[in-house]
């Protein structure tokens, strides 16, 4: 009988304090918001592109960060890749995206659709540098490729490809990825000395 009365006083003991003021409470502010522009997005298994096999496994994993609305993983490639990110040449650190997103700046969307685009590659400092869209080589954008520009407006919008004549190229969303898999730059508009 006793040991009955001590066990029944220990559940009701366990019971009690899950209950009380030190378990969290769910609720629209602590469950963690799951969307994000990218939400949704379907992209079809990418071909190499005659890309090292690097700079494919890191488009990847980017893709798969964006489309999973992962801040987290973002952020985590973001600081190990020392990656530049601007937004109309500001700074735009990967903790202030989930508030850009909420209101109403799609920044996972454009990251993940340039990358299932067609690229362009080029050299900076002795390293091949591979970058979304080809758009960044196109001298205006009335003389792109017709299928590669309807792709591109696809993911940005028709108000993502602009820019040309004041900038002197394009200066809508782009990203890079170094021959050895580093990420290092995603950017939205102009950049002071890109085109110069």
């Amino acid at each position: 009988m006793i040991r009955r009365l001590v066990m029944v006083g220990l559940v009701a003991g366990l019971v009690a304090s899950c209950a009380g003021a030190g378990r969290p409470t769910l609720s629209d502010d602590t469950v963690p918001e799951g969307r994000c522009s990218a939400d949704g997005m379907q992209i079809d298994p990418l071909d190499s592109d005659g890309i090292p096999s690097a700079v494919a496994a890191r488009r990847q994993e980017l893709i798969d960060a964006a489309v999973a609305c992962d801040y987290r993983a973002l952020r985590r490639l973001a600081r190990e890749n020392g990656v530049d990110l601007r937004y109309e040449g500001d700074p735009m650190p990967v903790s202030q995206w989930r508030e850009r997103e909420h209101d109403g700046q799609p920044i996972l969307r454009p990251l993940a659709g340039l990358l299932s685009l067609a690229h362009t590659r080029d050299e900076v400092d002795g390293a091949e540098r591979f970058t979304w869209p080809t758009a960044v080589d196109w001298p205006f954008a009335d003389v792109a490729d017709a299928q590669e520009r309807a792709a591109l407006a696809e993911v940005v919008g028709e108000a993502g490809i602009f820019g040309w004549a004041e900038a002197g190229g394009y200066v809508g969303w782009r990203t890079s990825i170094t021959a050895d898999g580093t990420w290092t730059r995603l950017w939205y508009g102009p950049t002071d000395g890109e085109y110069d």
